[in-house]
């Protein structure tokens, strides 16, 4: 059935469980979807399959490389201005992000970036 829709509608593919294993990818999926350049996955279960996008921006295509990796861009209180950080792991969002709410996710895959931030989490400078 995806398949098929795939091929009708022209805007995602599916994507083999060996391919998604040989990309990184979870070993135990059976398989995986990719949107063409310019589609998204959304969240809505009911119909019409697609709909003019309302988000400006979403991932959507498996990524191949640095040169397609997602950016990322934070303001705000308690983040050091101007700061350009090369590459960082998404895992490693939440586990900031947390931080500077002075909360604690003890069993977060990610690391704290602690050199965006103002402060260390525990306060010092």
């Amino acid at each position: 059935v995806l398949d098929a829709e795939a091929l009708r509608t022209g805007v995602f593919r599916v994507v083999s469980a060996v391919e998604l294993e040989a990309r990184g990818g979870d070993p135990e999926a059976w398989f995986g979807l990719e949107a063409e350049p310019g589609y998204h996955f959304g969240n809505a279960l009911q119909a019409p399959s697609l709909r003019p996008a309302t988000a400006r921006g979403a991932a959507g295509p498996l990524l191949t490389g640095p040169a397609e990796s997602v950016g990322t861009v934070a303001w705000g209180g308690g983040l050091r201005r101007g700061l350009r950080i090369p590459q960082m792991d998404q895992v490693d969002v939440a586990p900031t992000a947390a931080a500077l709410l002075g909360l604690r996710l003890p069993d977060a895959e990610g690391r704290i970036l602690i050199g965006m931030l103002r402060e260390a989490p525990d306060g010092s400078r």
